[in-house]
């Protein structure tokens, strides 16, 4: 039973670190050192990476000797059956087919006709052979035993001798300043005492009353003062009798002043009502033109235009680059998901069903002849 030319190339990245495909381009290996997930927490063994260098191109006889040892077989049989290969690999890439090499990875054309390459992740490290990816835990610790084993620096202890030099030191510094600081703190509450003080004499002395002494103290009263203080009492009557009309004058015109303000305040009143109502029916035009302006956009006609599926994707990639093709076409992309497969797809604007018949025909022809339309719209 013949192999696959495909599961040789597999079998030589075990032991060669290049395998050329002639023609069409070398797989070349390079160490990957160990390393770690610390999200995932994986520790992953040392391996190799693959890639695909599509400027190696000429036959080292590598590949032919393996075909001709594992099936014994004649060169030319051999050859044969690598070029037979070679072509599939050929057709199916300008088919913009993704080439599945088993255990290797998948050749596909971008669209820029680049050669691209998507290894598995299969370890042709054989010196590591057997070692699995290892999911690892962070060990959980108190504080206690992290504190005790953790590295201790060492302890130097200062001589007792220099420790009390030290402090009899400070304190010979700060011996001479307390006499200072003594004057200081009575200085300050003596400052805060007088005023106090001060404060309170001047309070006490704005609430004197003078006192007028009369010119005559040391005279002896006499009968011929006695009419004098007569005509004094009658004035004092007649400024009260004067004091009593101005007051009663004064009440009247706080009367008359207090209509006068409870009039404007009315009128004040009016007016601010007046405002309110006008600035209510101005809001209420506004309404009326704003809905009548959402009426106007709701009724905005959507043009004709119809969903056509090109394909359907379980990988991601495919899909990106997919939706990269449609949009370089200046088509606008559409996706949905179904059943696990993303639908890739686009909007196709028509005024005519001849219009739409003529896109969807151009679009099987230059994406897949199994394109299908999912859905339209018609005016």
């Amino acid at each position: 039973m013949t192999k696959s030319v495909s599961t040789y190339v597999a079998d030589l990245l075990y032991e060669n670190e290049v395998v050329i495909l002639p023609g069409l381009g070398g797989f070349v290996s390079s160490y990957k050192p160990a390393n770690i997930d610390h999200v995932q927490g994986l520790l992953y063994p040392p391996s190799k990476n693959i890639a695909f260098n599509d400027n190696l191109l000429i036959n080292d006889g590598l590949l032919i000797n393996k075909i001709r040892s594992s099936e014994n077989c004649t060169l030319s049989e051999a050859q044969s059956r690598l070029d037979t290969f070679i072509d599939e690999l050929q057709t199916g890439l300008k088919s913009k087919e993704i080439i599945v090499i088993p255990e290797v990875g998948r050749l596909y054309l971008d669209f820029e006709q680049n050669m691209q390459f998507l290894p598995d992740s299969v370890n042709y490290n054989t010196d590591v052979y057997g070692l699995p990816t290892v999911q690892y835990y962070p060990i959980l610790r108190s504080r206690e035993a992290a504190i005790h084993d953790a590295v201790q620096p060492d302890i130097i202890i200062e001589p007792k001798s220099k420790r009390y030099k030290r402090r009899k030191s400070f304190t010979a510094l700060l011996r001479p300043a307390v006499p200072f600081i003594f004057a200081g703190l009575v200085i300050v509450s003596g400052f805060l005492l007088y005023n106090w003080i001060k404060g309170a004499d001047t309070s006490s002395l704005g609430k004197l009353t003078p006192i007028s002494l009369p010119g005559n103290l040391n005279q002896s009263p006499s009968k011929t003062s006695q009419p004098y203080i007569a005509e004094e009492l009658k004035l004092d009557e007649d400024d009260i009798d004067k004091e009593q009309t101005i007051v009663s004058e004064e009440s009247d015109v706080e009367e008359l002043d207090t209509d006068w303000i409870n009039e404007a305040k009315a009128a004040e009143a009016a007016r601010e009502k007046a405002l309110l109502e006008a600035n209510k029916n101005a809001r209420s035009t506004d309404d009326e033109v704003i809905r009548q302006f959402k009426g106007e956009k709701s009724a905005t006609i959507i043009p004709n235009h119809a969903i056509v599926v090109v394909h359907s994707f379980g990988d991601k990639a495919n899909v990106l680059r997919m939706k990269e093709r449609i949009e370089k076409a200046k088509y606008e992309p559409f996706t949905m998901e179904v059943n696990g497969l993303t639908k890739v797809g686009m909007k196709v604007y028509f005024d005519n069903y001849d219009e739409l018949d003529t896109a969807f025909a151009t679009i099987k022809d230059k994406y897949n002849e199994r394109a299908y339309i999912y859905k339209k719209h018609m005016n």
